[in-house]
């Protein structure tokens, strides 16, 4: 996997499922995935007392540090839509400029070398959000009608039929490549492909999710779907919570001690200076991580963890058994709270590790 890119730069996970996993809204020492950012972000509307964010890739680690430094220092909510490509704007790099001096140096040396990337948006600056739009252009010639009509229905009977149109033989020949490991490994960078490729129909799997979806929550109130049928966000669509107009003032203000950090989450837990955390918001971590290194990566977060800490997980497509790496005794799995966000998440392709660590007395 290339650490040199931004991968995701987006929002591919529903912050509201680690806000009702985590509970961060009493004051809790959080650490989590950095990602695109998206994830910090969520956290800040609920002011936790800090947050430690950790990506093995340095690219997303900038990415993050810009986006909140975005948040903290822009005056409007409608600047940092401009900013970051929601909304139009013929010189945002006049405002990265003015960001700049706020930037560590890494990151300012990064987005020196990314003016054009600046220019774009850095809400699509991602692997992934560049193929959406590739895929949105060929929606738009292809199932404009289709697609609309998906993201216009008023009620859940009126979007199944909506979807039965949608769901013709050419939209399942299209997700065939899905089933292939070299798209993952080499387009979609998702190295961890190879443990689950020989298990799955993977075109079947996501489309059955995307069915189920359809019979269950309407798409025109979710920013996920918007954004992979449509390949961009609008300021008139659904939005990512963090994104939401609602949430920029609590962001803004919020008074979180935020540090970012670069390298892999067991190297991170491993050091002297590591402190102990109330709250673990572990992203799909298991999709980049051997066997061996997960086990050993879930008995520093023990460590690292404080009474009572709790912890989600998210799993896509890589499926581990948490009991299988971590003593029992020391978990307390709240399989409730993880049946309830597998349904409601409206990311939609994930399974929920969720609940309480304990330490021995």
């Amino acid at each position: 996997m290339s650490w040199n890119q931004i991968l995701f730069s987006s929002s591919n996970e529903d912050g509201s499922s680690e806000l009702a996993a985590l509970d961060p809204n009493v004051r809790r020492v959080v650490l989590c995935i950095t990602g695109s950012g998206s994830r910090v972000l969520n956290l800040l509307t609920v002011n936790p007392l800090r947050i430690s964010c950790i990506d093995i890739n340095p690219a997303q680690t900038n990415l993050a540090e810009l986006t909140y430094l975005a948040f903290k220092h822009l005056d409007s909510y409608e600047e940092l839509l401009r900013f970051i490509g929601i909304e139009s704007c013929k010189d945002r790099w006049s405002t990265c400029y003015a960001l700049r001096p706020h930037l560590s140096p890494p990151a300012r040396q990064f987005w020196d070398q990314r003016r054009n990337m600046i220019q774009r948006g850095i809400i699509y600056s991602g692997r992934w959000e560049r193929i959406f739009r590739i895929g949105g252009k060929i929606f738009s010639i292809l199932k404009r009608n289709a697609r609309d009509q998906l993201f216009q229905a008023n009620s859940l009977h009126e979007q199944t039929l909506a979807w039965n149109r949608w769901d013709t033989w050419g939209w399942r020949m299209g997700l065939k490549p899905f089933s292939w490991p070299l798209i993952w490994q080499r387009v979609l960078n998702r190295s961890g492909i190879n443990l689950v490729i020989d298990k799955m129909q993977l075109d079947a799997h996501l489309n059955a999710l995307l069915k189920r979806a359809a019979s269950h929550d309407l798409f025109r109130t979710n920013a996920f779907l918007y954004l992979i049928l449509y390949g961009r966000y609008s300021s008139e669509g659904p939005l990512p919570f963090y994104l939401q107009r609602s949430q920029f003032t609590k962001i803004k203000n919020s008074s979180t001690q935020v540090d970012f950090h670069t390298g892999s989450l067991l190297s991170f837990l491993s050091t002297s200076s590591c402190p102990k955390f109330d709250a673990f918001s572990l992203s799909n971590f298991s999709s980049y991580t051997t066997e061996d290194d997960y086990r050993r990566t879930w008995e520093k977060i023990v460590i690292r963890a404080k009474q009572g800490a709790r912890f989600c997980e998210r799993q896509f497509l890589v499926y581990r058994t948490l009991e299988q790496y971590v003593a029992a005794e020391s978990l307390d799995r709240d399989q409730e709270m993880e049946t309830l966000l597998e349904l409601t998440d409206s990311t939609l392709f994930y399974k929920f590790l969720v609940g309480t660590i304990h330490h021995k007395s």
